[in-house]
């Protein structure tokens, strides 16, 4: 460099300092200890080389992807020097510095006989390859432009030769205009980052970010005659930047609103950055540096060996990373006890080492002791219901019993009454029996109406409570019950339905059985009505059709009783249908004599004529060799996750049916509907 006159410099755009060797210093006419700053060169150029030398190292600060630079320029003192650049990137993609070599050619130029001039100015700009432009005047007629400036304009060539406020009407009410009339009057050059502008671009409104800077030209009287405008569009940065931060305060106000603590673990220093809530927590000064093994001393001692292993596995290296905790905190500045839900992940380097872990800390204390509070009421009523079920299930079988002694009486009585001709002794025994058949049955009756007294009161009040109990808990404690918390109250409102629905099918059960007769004259279409009024919503829902037999008959009967057996035929039609298909339910009616009922109807009563009603549907179903069982207490033939219900309603029809001196009968194959006929005298 020595042997070939060069010089070395190296510029700093972000400090704006230039260091130059010894022998760029006797070229540029410095002294040895003379700071040189980048103003300071720029007022060492000749005039008419000042915008080319403004130009070429806007364009080398702005560019990253620029290389090499080589310009010759004149200097006022009148030398001529040649500079040589290349800019260094730094890794986050900007321009760190530019270094280069000077070399004085004044006599070279003069022999060249190489002069600046305008053209190879404009030729600089429209080259160059950040969007530039050139306003020229106090109306800044737009002198020249690159393609990319016109590119940002969206207006073509057309903005050419144009005072800049008329090229662009948009700009009117935006601070450019203003900046540029404040250059014209300082000389200051103005650079701005991420500013934001409004643009007509193919006639549509835009908003862009650019980077930009208004450099002053002056003329030889050093006056300002025209500025140049060189720009970058940032408007993705700027726009990332902006989503960036809206998320983080939405994290950070989220956070806040549910009252969460975060942290952080730097896995290399080993220390532990907690936020003002989980000091206050943790019991820690805010100026305490909080080390990973004091961070393990705010746990509670019985937790601590499987937190330890629960971080390990989430800074292993091939795990998800996924750090999900719940531990006791117990420290002596805490007046009782605390229990923390922890969450966090682990952060990995391009090995997959993890580097750092972060995450959250949730309260949990009031959750957990209303969790186990819960468990100990629930575990106190299901021995409630276990005993309630003992002494119903002691009920039940009594009745059966009962029941079975009765049927078994009646069956007798029957085959007596058949014999034309009794002995005075065969009477006797008949009376005889007939007694104790009538003391059984008011005994069964008393054993219903005090099964009915318990089902009302004993049985229903408890439950009651644990409803009542569960749904305050839902209401006013959801938010802060964890998602187990809620399912456990679900389960809990669930179970306790389904009791209250079996209490209630009990009851009208024992109701029916014990209901003493009080048949009169009954219009079956006023009873159809009704029934079909109740059910009005599930048709509705269902888009069911019913089709009903005309006309009805008029039969002795129980109002309650019969309503209450229709209205459970046809609610299992309408539950028990197949998967996209709308129920079909009719309703058909027939006279039949005694003689020819089927083999297998037997009815309570001796009408020599019975009416066959008969509830038809299209539904799943079931098989045939299930006909007795499903008319028993409690027999389903699904499971409850399948189709809801007790497995009551179908035991309530026959007794209905039986109560009236009738039968009932049901028909079905799998996937061809079912068929339901009431036999009831006439």
């Amino acid at each position: 460099m020595k042997a070939a006159n060069l010089g070395a410099w190296v510029w700093n755009p972000s400090l704006g300092r230039i260091d130059c060797d010894d022998r760029s210093r006797h070229i540029l006419g410095l002294s040895p200890t003379q700071l040189l700053l980048y103003p300071q060169w720029t007022e060492l150029i000749h005039p008419d080389d000042v915008a080319v030398f403004q130009l070429t190292f806007e364009n080398a600060r702005l560019t990253p992807s620029l290389t090499d630079f080589d310009i010759s320029l004149r200097l006022k003192t009148g030398p001529w020097i040649r500079l040589v650049a290349r800019p260094a990137v730094s890794e986050a993609g900007k321009v760190a510095s530019v270094a280069g070599v000077i070399q004085e050619v004044t006599q070279l130029r003069q022999a060249e006989q190489i002069t600046f001039n305008e053209d190879r100015f404009r030729s600089l700009i429209r080259e160059a390859p950040v969007a530039t432009s050139l306003y020229v005047g106090p109306e800044f007629r737009i002198e020249v432009a690159n393609a990319p400036m016109l590119a940002f304009w969206g207006k073509g060539d057309l903005p050419l030769g144009k005072p800049l406020a008329q090229a662009l009407p948009e700009l009117a009410g935006q601070p450019f205009l203003q900046i540029l009339e404040d250059i014209l009057a300082t000389g200051k050059t103005h650079q701005q980052q991420g500013a934001k502008a409004r643009l007509v671009v193919d006639g549509e409104p835009r908003t862009f970010y650019f980077d930009f800077t208004y450099k002053p030209l002056f003329n030889e009287l050093g006056q300002v005659y025209a500025i140049m405008n060189m720009a970058i569009d940032v408007t993705d940065q700027v726009l990332a930047q902006q989503e960036l931060e809206e998320t983080d305060a939405v994290l950070r106000s989220a956070i806040e609103l549910a009252q969460l603590g975060n942290w952080s673990i730097d896995l290399s220093a080993q220390v532990v950055n907690y936020s003002p809530r989980l000091r206050e927590w943790f019991g820690l000064s805010d100026d305490e540096v909080i080390t990973v093994e004091r961070g393990f001393e705010v746990i509670s001692e019985s937790d601590r060996e499987r937190v330890q292993r629960a971080m390990l596995h989430a800074i292993a290296t091939g795990t998800d990373g996924i750090y999900d905790v719940e531990y006791k905190v117990n420290t002596s500045r805490m007046a009782k006890q605390r229990i923390l839900h922890v969450q966090g992940r682990a952060l990995r380097d391009a090995q997959g080492h993890a580097y750092r872990i972060t995450g959250t800390a949730q309260d949990v204390t009031l959750q957990r002791q209303l969790q186990w509070e819960l468990e100990s009421q629930l575990q106190e009523r299901t021995e409630q219901l276990a005993a309630a079920n003992e002494e119903l299930q002691a009920s039940n079988e009594e009745l059966q019993a009962s029941n079975e002694e009765l049927q078994a009486s009646n069956e007798e009585l029957q085959a007596s009454n058949e014999e034309l001709y009794l002995s005075n002794e065969e009477v006797g025994q008949i009376n005889e029996q007939l007694r104790v058949s009538v003391d059984d049955l008011r005994r069964s009756n008393e054993n219903l109406q005090q099964f009915a007294y318990i089902a009302s009161h004993d049985l229903q009040e408890p439950l009651r409570k644990v409803q009542s109990f569960s749904n305050l808990l839902q209401r006013q404690y959801a938010e802060q019950l964890s998602e187990m918390g809620l399912d456990y109250l679900e389960r809990i409102q669930g179970a306790a339905e389904r009791m209250s629905s079996l209490i209630r099918d009990l009851l009208t059960y024992s109701k029916v059985s014990t209901r003493q007769e009080s048949f009169a004259p009954l219009a079956l279409q006023s009873v159809f009505d009704e029934v079909l009024q109740t059910l009005e919503f599930q048709l509705e829902q269902t888009r069911a059709l019913v089709e009903i037999d005309q006309p009805l008959p008029v039969l002795k009967g129980d109002p309650m009783q019969l309503r209450q057996l229709f209205q459970n035929l046809l609610t299992n039609a309408l539950k028990f249908t197949r998967p996209g298909i709308a129920p079909r339910i009719h309703i058909r009616v027939f006279q039949i004599k005694r003689q020819d009922l089927p083999a297998q109807v037997r009815p309570t009563g001796y009408a020599q004529v019975f009416y066959q009603i008969c509830v038809i549907d299209q539904g799943i179903g079931f098989d045939n060799k299930y006909q007795d069982r499903i008319f028993q207490l409690f027999q389903r033939l699904h499971g409850r996750s399948e189709y809801s219900g007790t497995g009551i309603g179908l035991a309530i029809c026959q007794r209905v049916a039986e109560n009236h001196g009738g039968a009932i009968t049901a028909n079905s194959q799998p996937g061809e509907g079912a068929t339901f006929c009431v036999y009831l005298p006439e």
